[in-house]
């Protein structure tokens, strides 16, 4: 069985289980984050679903449908108004995306619901 082998949290309250894909696209399809990223970077390339699948080891389905969520997802985020400026270059697009030299990722402290959650909790079956 794959594992996308991200640290697992419990929220104290209600015992849910959450990791970083919890609330996303890639919930339960047991991406390591590598592989998320490749995903991301080929929908946005516009890479076809099927050499996405054969290069990631997926079904075609599989594949095709994260990339329509992620279709969706990016045309409902899309701005109404168009950029303040004429020409933007895409590093100012993105420069509030987070800082320089930043390399971990917060660790949560409550699950959706706002409930405490323990600390991280490995899990235990590896790919």
């Amino acid at each position: 069985m794959q594992t996308s082998r991200l640290t697992v949290y419990r929220c104290l309250e209600c015992e849910g289980i959450y990791n970083l894909y919890s609330g996303t696209v890639f919930e339960k399809k047991h991406l390591i984050p590598s592989e998320a990223v490749l995903v991301l970077r080929d929908v946005a390339k516009g890479e076809s679903s099927m050499s996405l699948a054969e290069e990631l080891g997926l079904s075609r389905t599989t594949v095709h449908h994260l990339r329509k969520e992620l279709q969706q997802n990016a045309k409902r985020l899309q701005l109404d108004v168009p950029l303040a400026d004429e020409h933007t270059k895409t590093d100012e697009m993105f420069q509030n995306a987070g800082e320089k030299g930043e390399r971990y990722l917060e660790t949560p402290t409550t699950c959706p619901g706002g409930a405490p959650i323990s600390g991280g909790v490995t899990a235990a079956t590896k790919r």
